[in-house]
C-alpha cells in the first residue's frame, strides 16, 4: 500500500510541473499610456485588469489619471470593456471621466450699484461646474500574449450632453505592456 501511495505521489510530482509548463503564462494586468483618450486633447496613464470569460471573450476594468494642458487639472477616468478575439480584438466599452472644473461668470441678480463693490456685491458671479462625462467606446486592440505588448485605437462618443459642455466624438490611442 505504501508503495502504491509513493508511486502515485511521485507521478503527480513529475507530471504536474510538466503539465503546468505547457500552459502559457496568463497576463491579467496592463499598464498603459493613452493619447487623446480620456483627456480628449491630452495624455494619460492607467491600469487595466483582465478577466477571461471564455476562450474568445475577455472583460476588463481600468482606471487612471489624465492631463490636459488647457485645463491644468488631473482628472480621474474609470472604464470597462468587453473584448472579442485572441490577438486582434474588437472592443466595446463604457468610460466615466471626472473631468475638469470649468469657471464661467453670470450676472449677479443681487448686485446693487449704489453700494461699494466688494464681497457679495460684484456685477457678476463666478460659477464653477465640474465636467463629468460618460463615453461609449468602440475600438480595435492588438494584444501579444507572449511579449505583453498592447496597442489600441478607439473612438469615444459622449452618451450624455448638456448645453454648457457640448463635446463630440473623439479618437484615442493607447500603448501598454501587460504582466
Amino acid at each position: 500500500m505504501m508503495r502504491l501511495i509513493f508511486h502515485i505521489s511521485t507521478l503527480l510530482l513529475v507530471f504536474n510541473p510538466l503539465y503546468s509548463q505547457d500552459e502559457p503564462r496568463k497576463r491579467n494586468n496592463l499598464l498603459f499610456l493613452e493619447l487623446m483618450g480620456a483627456a480628449e486633447e491630452g495624455a494619460g496613464i492607467g491600469y487595466e485588469r483582465y478577466f477571461q470569460l471564455s476562450r474568445l471573450f475577455r472583460y476588463s476594468v481600468r482606471s487612471g489619471l489624465s492631463y490636459n494642458l488647457e485645463y491644468k487639472h488631473v482628472p480621474l477616468f474609470l472604464g470597462n470593456s468587453l473584448m472579442f478575439g485572441k490577438r486582434h480584438n474588437v472592443e466595446v466599452g463604457l468610460n466615466f471621466m471626472a473631468k475638469y472644473a470649468d469657471t464661467y461668470y453670470v450676472d449677479n441678480p443681487e448686485f446693487n450699484p449704489e453700494k461699494e463693490i466688494g464681497h457679495g456685491n460684484d456685477p457678476s458671479m463666478e460659477i464653477v461646474l465640474r465636467r463629468n462625462i460618460f463615453n461609449g467606446l468602440l475600438g480595435y486592440r492588438y494584444q501579444n500574449e507572449k511579449s505583453g505588448f498592447m496597442v489600441r485605437t478607439f473612438i469615444g462618443t459622449p452618451i450624455e450632453q448638456n448645453e454648457k459642455f457640448s463635446v463630440g466624438p473623439h479618437i484615442g490611442a493607447s500603448l501598454g505592456l501587460s504582466f
